[in-house]
């Protein structure tokens, strides 16, 4: 497979990537929605086996959006402290 090109959205409305975040409060707070969207998300089965596929795409794809928004949480925590 190759690499992913398509951008991974942060928000609901599908028009931020984790890049256009420059608000420590609010990126903590896409942080704590993606994981409770998670948390539902493995409630509702979506990590066993034969979980039907769109479901285990969001599961994966919320998990990737959620790494990229603590690194960016990371990167601006550095930027307000320095």
């Amino acid at each position: 497979m190759g690499k992913r090109r398509t951008p991974l959205w942060v928000d609901r409305e599908r028009t931020r990537v984790a890049a256009d975040i420059h608000d420590p409060a609010e990126c903590q707070a896409l942080i704590d929605r993606h994981n409770r969207d998670l948390d539902m998300l493995v409630a509702s089965g979506a990590t066993r086996e034969g979980a039907p596929r769109p479901m285990q795409q969001a599961h994966y794809y919320r998990s990737q959006a959620l790494a990229t928004l603590e690194a960016r949480m990371r990167k601006l925590s550095t930027l307000v402290t320095h």
